[in-house]
């Protein structure tokens, strides 16, 4: 007799599995959240990717809110004083 082959499921493109794409789409999540708070088990569902995507994701966020954090600490050149 015949046999049917189960079929592979589709292969995500390059694009979809982006670090780029997942950070705006956990950003989106993020902006819905009314109090700016997302369960990180609950967005690696949402989003279809590994806990350690949003991991990464996490990560870059923080260090983004680091350096912005920074930008206004900085001084003039030719002067002692701190912006």
């Amino acid at each position: 007799g015949c046999y049917a082959v189960p079929s592979a499921p589709p292969k995500k493109s390059r694009y979809d599995t982006s670090l780029n794409l997942t950070t705006k789409r956990f950003l989106d999540l993020l902006s819905q959240s009314a109090d700016g708070v997302v369960d990180l088990n609950w967005a690696s569902q949402v989003l279809d990717v590994q806990k350690r995507r949003i991991y990464d994701i996490t990560n870059v966020l923080e260090v983004v809110v680091l350096n912005v954090g920074h930008v206004g600490i900085c001084a003039v050149p030719g002067s002692e004083e701190v912006l």
